[in-house]
């Protein structure tokens, strides 16, 4: 089963939906790493086919902390969605929990997935996962082992197909007196 990294939270959002080019599409990124560097120095964008990722009678389940919660993106997410693919008959269930972390999710997510049965699954997660504590690198494998740990639980349910990891959001001065943006921002880049 394929997991797809997208590292703007809502470049999905600006997928193209529609008719098929006349060429064929490249297909989904099928691996968890990054697009090679680009001769400027930036990371070029995975290309990922729309029709692959959301298909008709998808039953979609949002996975996260209070920014999955609060609906900040995937309202967003499931607007643009629904306005380019209205007769696919899809459904969206939102799964965010405040103060949630990759672990703590370990052990709730398999109650959410046994009342939303999704076929898609995107995840993010990141934002609590390091507050208070200095970056470091055990915190970093920490997060990686929990988010592995509960990708595979995902992946192990029938139901799903597909499972979406979204890149944590950074965040701007001011958000949060505990965060620091500059150390927190710049562990995002890693």
């Amino acid at each position: 089963m394929p997991v797809l990294v997208l590292m703007p939270l809502l470049w999905l959002v600006g997928c193209e939906a529609g008719p098929k080019p006349v060429e064929p599409a490249p297909p989904a990124v099928q691996t968890q790493t990054q697009g090679q560097p680009a001769v400027d120095g930036e990371a070029e964008q995975p290309r990922v086919d729309f029709d692959q990722v959301i298909q008709p009678g998808d039953r979609i389940v949002f996975i996260g902390d209070e920014m999955t919660q609060q609906m900040f993106y995937t309202r967003a997410v499931a607007t643009a969605v629904l306005a380019m693919r209205p007769n696919d008959n899809l459904r969206f269930y939102n799964g965010g929990r405040n103060g949630a972390t990759a672990a703590s999710a370990v052990e709730w997510v398999d109650e959410l997935l046994d009342l939303t049965q999704p076929t898609l699954a995107f995840v993010c997660f990141g934002l609590n996962d390091g507050r208070g504590q200095s970056i470091n690198e055990d915190l970093i494998e920490s997060y990686k082992k929990s988010m592995e740990t509960l990708v595979r639980r995902i992946q192990a349910r029938a139901s799903v197909r597909q499972v979406i990891v979204l890149s944590p959001p950074a965040i701007p001065a001011g958000i949060a007196e505990e965060l620091d943006p500059l150390s927190y921002n710049h562990t995002l880049e890693r």
